[in-house]
């Protein structure tokens, strides 16, 4: 037997760390669809937590870049962090992923095209969010500075949630469920200005409680509160 005060230990270190909770039993699980390692393929894409592809949106399909398979082979399981160029003839992207407590973190130094295209960045994970619903601009629901240059977006289901956030203002879509689109470089011209900053994105995966979430609501859980 675990006695109260214990079991209140276990539930905020569970929520702050992002960590799933059997409301039933009173003990902490893993969390549903999201991961404590980073599960990167042996040709260096990203494919659990979630999975990752680039492409350029005047041609998806040409240009394309992901895992080479649908695999659970990890190249480096226990990796906290990994460097790549993602590289085609229509564009460079050069990216860290960072890994911690099952938050994923994008940075973008720097983006090279060729035709001044529009390069999108697809993160598909296991969520049944109905018909692509979604929420933008959740993180306006915190008091910042910051709050008028960042973008955001959130999909949920019953079981668990993706909250996504930019540090610059952008386009995030979500074409289908289990599906968001973020737009890491749009035309040369609005891209003059943001020359010489590092693009970050950040991913926050966590399961939902069927005793606070309501799926047609976005609330700020204690796991968000610190970021």
């Amino acid at each position: 037997q675990t006695d109260a005060y214990c079991r209140i230990c276990k539930w905020a270190y569970a929520k702050r760390y992002g960590l799933g909770w059997n409301h039933e039993h009173q003990t902490i699980e893993e969390p549903l669809v999201s991961s404590r390692t980073m599960c990167v393929s042996p040709d260096g894409f990203l494919v659990r937590p979630f999975r990752e592809t680039w492409f350029a949106l005047s041609n998806p399909a040409a240009s394309a870049k992901t895992a080479a398979a649908v695999t659970e082979d990890c190249d480096d399981e226990n990796a906290i962090s990994r460097t790549q160029t993602i590289q085609n003839d229509l564009f460079t992207v050069h990216r860290t992923l960072s890994h911690h407590d099952s938050i994923v973190d994008i940075l973008i130094p720097e983006i090279k095209s060729s035709h001044d295209e529009q390069i999108v960045l697809r993160l598909e994970v296991p969520i049944q969010n109905w018909e692509g619903a979604h929420f933008r601009d959740v993180h306006q629901l915190f008091p910042s500075q910051h709050v008028s240059t960042y973008s955001s977006i959130a999909i949920q289901d019953r079981k668990s949630r993706l909250t996504i956030l930019t540090n610059w203002q952008t386009q995030l879509r979500c074409p289908t469920h289990g599906t968001v689109e973020i737009v890491v470089q749009d035309d040369a011209v609005n891209e003059q200005e943001n020359r010489g900053e590092i693009r970050k994105i950040r991913v926050i995966l966590e399961d939902t409680s069927s005793l606070r979430d309501v799926l047609t609501e976005y609330e700020t859980s204690p796991f968000a509160l610190p970021l």
